[in-house]
């Protein structure tokens, strides 16, 4: 992936916003061993997550992990070693634990896909890898276009997702292009 990315000039970076350290940094895929009792397909995605973004930040890629420093259910003391471990060996895994939750609309995933000066934003909300959901459980909501509108103002859903992890929590992510004068 480092080739492709270099290659053609992309740039990616990832988020996470969740209400907790993000899975991806929490689980060791050499080593992974939970089953979400025959759900192939909900264990699929939390391995692919993982493989995915440690890819990306294999290539080059900031990936900002925003979750609350206050948790109603916090992490293993296994996954926070995992996680742990993730932010000594990815140098792009930028830990941005906030004071204010997460709130479910907003937990998620978002990319900022960077190219010859366009800027592309693809974000998230799922909820397939929560075991304690039944299967009409399962939502997702995507979306993706341009990062700016005509108007050169953020679109809906990435100004969502600014206002509440940059404005509110005071998180840094220069790749939205906002001064922070404005």
């Amino acid at each position: 992936m480092n080739g492709l990315l270099t290659q053609h000039g992309v740039r990616i970076t990832s988020i996470t916003h969740t209400p907790k350290e993000p899975t991806p940094f929490c689980k060791d895929l050499g080593n992974y061993q939970e089953t979400y009792q025959d759900d192939d397909v909900r264990e699929k995605t939390i391995t692919d997550r993982v493989a995915l973004v440690r890819l990306l930040l294999a290539a080059g890629a900031n990936h900002y992990a925003v979750y609350p420093k206050e948790q109603k259910t916090p992490r293993t003391d296994a996954e926070l070693a995992i996680y742990q471990k993730s932010l000594v060996e990815f140098k792009g895994l930028i830990n941005s634990p906030v004071e204010h939750p997460i709130s479910g609309d907003i937990s998620g995933a978002s990319y900022i896909i960077q190219k010859d000066g366009a800027r592309l934003f693809f974000s998230l909300n799922m909820k397939q890898a929560d075991p304690k959901l039944g299967e009409t459980q399962y939502t997702a909501s995507l979306w993706f276009g341009p990062l700016y509108d005509a108007a050169g103002n953020l679109t809906e859903r990435a100004q969502t997702i600014y206002d509440v992890l940059c404005t509110q929590n005071k998180v840094d992510i220069p790749e939205f292009g906002v001064s922070k004068e404005a």
